[in-house]
């Protein structure tokens, strides 16, 4: 009889697992597709609320440091063919210039967060309450009920709404896995909340937890040989819808390697306008590769 055990269970399987250094981690990215399913639960629990406070026409600026800013960048595509605007904006370059960052008129500062205790999240909101007073409403999104923008936000009475994601999408591991996955999914389900059809959201989250599924059984066994070879550098290279994910792909890499694999991120024509000249022999590159025709001529050029 064929094993279908993934490699992440099979790790875990081994003495002593709760010692090693990848136990967290990999328990938290076998878990993903029931945190998935856990989050869909806490949006659609709130959705007539949370419906409410986005009002008509919402103009959406997301924030969020490393991983929580990635969110962003990566739902802030599929949003803008709902919402008339939607920006994804560092809470690192908030803070920087936080003149330049927020709209002088009315906006919804949606901060994304695993455990809600960043500095400079934290802080994007209170410069947003500072400097553009009467016009910003916040919506916040973390996966830490009890952390300190939770807890900011609540404090700002109707003007603020906390969406919080099940205490198990907070990672413990040192990179983030569920949580990014799970605030993702809250983020972009935000437009089937605002058009109100909640049985396809319901049916996108399922054909979702299906694939995640089948991604995490069968793939990791290909992961880990690829893992094995002696590359030095490693490129993830999508076009924008993409875009987020292949920022989370390279910072995963750093991260769990301990810096000892280089790794970049890049848009697909961007590519030949720098990185390409850092790929080497020692190099993975890694193509994100879409099915709409328009994007894929270019990526099959690119890759030629």
């Amino acid at each position: 009889m064929r094993n279908n055990e993934s490699g992440l269970n099979k790790l875990l399987n081994k003495p002593n697992v709760q010692n090693s250094g990848y136990f967290h981690t990999a328990s938290e990215i076998l878990k993903q597709p029931k945190m998935w399913q856990e989050t869909m639960d806490c949006v659609l629990g709130s959705a007539r609320e949370l419906h409410e406070f986005l009002g008509n026409n919402p103009r959406l600026i997301f924030s969020g440091a490393g991983s929580s800013h990635f969110v962003g960048i990566s739902i802030v595509p599929a949003l803008r063919r709902v919402f008339a605007y939607a920006e994804a904006i560092s809470s690192t370059e908030i803070v920087m210039d936080p003149e330049t960052a927020f709209p002088r008129e009315d906006f919804i500062l949606v901060s994304f967060a695993r455990s809600g205790n960043s500095p400079e999240g934290n802080a994007a909101v209170s410069l947003a309450e500072k400097l553009r007073p009467g016009m910003v409403m916040h919506l916040a999104i973390t996966c830490n009920a009890d952390g300190d923008l939770a807890k900011i936000v609540k404090g700002l009475g109707p003007k603020g709404f906390v969406l919080d994601l099940p205490a198990e999408t907070n990672d413990v591991g040192l990179a983030m896995t569920s949580s990014f996955t799970s605030m993702t999914l809250a983020g972009l389900l935000l437009q089937y909340v605002y058009t109100e059809e909640f049985e396809k959201c319901k049916r996108y989250v399922s054909s979702l937890i299906e694939v995640g599924n089948k991604v995490i059984s069968g793939f990791d066994s290909f992961a880990s040989e690829i893992s094995r070879e002696a590359y030095t550098r490693v490129f993830f290279i999508s076009s924008r819808p993409f875009f987020g994910g292949a920022y989370e792909a390279h910072l995963k890499v750093q991260e769990l390697s301990g810096g000892t694999l280089v790794a970049y991120a890049s848009d697909t024509l961007g590519l030949r306008h720098g990185f390409m000249a850092s790929i080497n022999e020692e190099s993975l590159i890694v193509l994100t590769s879409s099915s709409n025709a328009n994007r894929k001529q270019y990526e099959y050029d690119l890759l030629k």
